[in-house]
């Protein structure tokens, strides 16, 4: 008997910021999620959370045909944790993996108008910056994500636009003409849209998007030497 395929649904990861989420969804929408909401233990909440997502499919009577992992830009570690989960689910299960940006779900989980800028802290004073304009429910990428420093953030935006980020306060203390609105990490419909623009554009590669190299330590380094 040939799986019904209005109830297939998809598992899709990402913990590439302070907030990560793991969300189940079909073709017809959002049907369940989980939020990650510590960035140091998203490595030990995940596999759980994923683990009650599953179970909520079950009980839907849906059937997971395949997953999506955000692959960056953002946390080393954190893009890791995604992809290393799919990748071992995706694997044991025999379930096709895709990928998608982990920059432009957080584009799909603000409700805006015209445009706007997303600065994600990276380490330090850097910060994942790209420029979006909404309209009519679609996103366009106007500047692709690149890594820049806070000071280089002041002459590179408009005052009068907003800046979703998850240092707002740090960037008004930096630079008070800002208008800087908080952004912990993705929502679920974001993951959701995100991911369906990946396969809808043939995208959804899962090679991690590193655009920064990790911080090494001086002490990691000399360990090994």
């Amino acid at each position: 008997m040939e799986t019904d395929i209005k109830k297939q649904a998809y598992l899709a990861f990402d913990t590439a910021y302070y907030q990560g989420m793991v969300t189940l969804f079909s073709r017809d929408g959002m049907l369940f999620a989980e939020q990650l909401s510590e960035k140091m233990s998203h490595a030990r909440e995940i596999c759980q959370a994923m683990a009650r997502v599953v179970e909520r499919a079950e009980a839907l009577q849906f059937n997971i045909a395949g997953l999506y992992a955000g692959r960056g830009p953002g946390s080393f570690v954190g893009v890791r944790v995604a992809l290393a989960t799919a990748m071992g689910y995706s694997f044991a299960k025999d379930l096709p993996l895709f990928g998608f940006c982990s920059h432009l779900a957080l584009a799909y989980s603000i409700e805006a108008a015209g445009n706007f800028y997303i600065f994600m802290k990276a380490s330090g004073d850097l910060g994942y910056f790209a420029e979006y304009y909404a309209m009519n429910d679609t996103i366009k990428v106007l500047t692709e994500a690149q890594v820049i420093s806070i000071e280089d953030l002041r002459v590179r935006v408009n005052p009068c636009v907003t800046v979703y980020s998850d240092v707002p306060e740090k960037l008004i203390t930096s630079a008070p003409e800002l208008i800087a609105k908080n952004l912990a990490g993705p929502t679920e419909q974001g993951i959701m849209r995100a991911a369906l623009f990946a396969r809808a554009h043939k995208t959804d590669s899962i090679k991690p998007n590193y655009i920064k190299p990790p911080n090494v330590s001086t002490a990691a380094c000399r360990l090994a030497a």
